[in-house]
């Protein structure tokens, strides 16, 4: 008789969930549970908590080059640089050019406002289950557009205006403000509504506290998130050298003791204008951050971390083999990477499909490793290659946490 195609398959399924392990053993082959430690074995930077209330993962090869590409936002007529140049180069005089830029100035905070309630109905709508990740993905996509003309519209009125000016001072803290709701994965699901083509698998996380989203990006993990309720309208100063440092120590740990380069810009540049924000750059050997600091809050208001997986400690903390193959698992943080390897019992590499919660999330390459994303709370991870059935069942749980190493199991 001829061998069934499901009897030509390995099947190996770890199962994530809270509670106590329990092991399935199906009575083809027996499991085993070779290693488990109660600690992930990758170490990642600690990472801006959202306290995320919902999460799911989404793909970016949306079907909307058509209508919903069409619908990209853009700012109004009277807010366009064309425009507000034009009206500037017709001032008759000093006068007249300042009113142009103070009714320029009424119209980007319009707009800015507009952006930021937009942003937050559009979270909330989220976390009650109006929308779904997609639609979710879609909206703040939409919205990161439109923040990021706003933002070159704030940028454009505060290079008119006179240096120390109100005006100035108004494009500026709208220009710190937005930066928040704009990012490199929102950018990549823009990309993908206009071109259909995007990252296959994309993080989506919301809570009270904000957003954060990620993908793998070739060989490099991006996270983008944000916390509205740090950033302040009021301006503030940048912190002496020795404060600013023992506050990057204490968000940043991790990173501190890896002898990052550090660098900030203050939002603005010049000295002329009161500070809301400064943009803190840490580069560290396994890859760096983006964080927008309020002056006035010293909160972490925005933030991006890339990470180089071929830089990271990949040493298992959970391994499961049957008689025949081995897969081992290396966590970091809910929404962080997750590193998958399935070899044989001779430990040569076996190429296998891998699925998240039973929906496939590629294959491992030659060498039988893959990287993901790890969802939030409980999951399963199941590895299918030829010539088995057997089924591995194993219990951990992953959950979203300031620092990545204080993760439940």
């Amino acid at each position: 008789m001829v061998p069934t195609r499901a009897a030509s398959l390995f099947l190996c399924v770890l199962l994530v969930s809270a509670g106590a392990a329990a092991f399935v053993t199906p009575q083809a082959q027996p499991t085993t549970t070779i290693h488990q430690a109660s600690q992930p074995a990758i170490e990642t930077p600690e990472v801006l908590a959202i306290g995320v209330e919902r999460s799911n993962f989404t793909g970016t090869g949306l079907s909307v080059t058509g209508a919903l590409a069409s619908q990209q936002y853009s700012v109004t007529q009277e807010l366009t640089q064309r425009t507000i140049r034009e009206r500037l180069q017709k001032a008759d005089n000093e006068s007249d050019r300042h009113a142009v830029l103070v009714n320029a100035t009424a119209a980007l905070e319009t707009e800015a406002t507009q952006v930021i309630q937009e942003s937050k109905e559009t979270r909330q709508a989220y976390l009650r289950g109006t929308l779904s990740t997609r639609e979710y993905s879609t909206r703040i996509a939409k919205i990161h557009s439109r923040a990021e003309e706003t933002i070159a519209v704030a940028q454009f009125i505060a290079e008119q205006a006179e240096p120390g000016s109100q005006i100035k001072s108004r494009a500026v803290e709208v220009r710190a403000h937005l930066s928040m709701y704009t990012g490199p994965v929102r950018d990549k699901i823009a990309a993908a509504m206009k071109t259909g083509e995007g990252p296959e698998r994309v993080y989506v996380s919301a809570g009270q506290n904000g957003t954060a989203l990620a993908v793998i990006d070739g060989e490099t993990y991006i996270r983008e998130a944000t916390n509205p309720d740090g950033y302040s309208s009021a301006p503030g100063s940048i912190p002496e050298a020795s404060t600013l440092l023992e506050n990057i120590r204490n968000q940043y740990p991790w990173v501190m003791n890896q002898s990052p380069g550090i660098s900030f810009v203050p939002i603005p540049i010049d000295t002329d204008t009161p500070r809301y924000a400064y943009v803190l750059t840490l580069n560290y050997p396994q890859g760096n951050i983006h964080a927008h600091i309020d002056t006035d809050t010293d909160a972490v208001y925005q933030e991006v971390q890339r990470i180089h997986l071929t830089s990271l400690n990949t040493s298992a903390d959970r391994i499961v083999q049957d008689r025949e193959l081995t897969v081992s698992i290396s966590r970091s943080f809910a929404g962080g990477p997750l590193y998958v390897n399935v070899t044989d019992r001779d430990e040569s590499p076996v190429a296998a499909e891998i699925l998240i919660n039973n929906e496939s999330v590629g294959s491992t390459g030659p060498d039988g490793t893959m990287w993901v994303i790890a969802p939030t709370g409980n999951f399963s991870v199941t590895a299918v290659a030829h010539s088995s059935d057997a089924r591995v069942e194993t219990n951990m749980t992953l959950t979203n946490t300031k620092n990545p190493a204080a993760l439940s199991s």
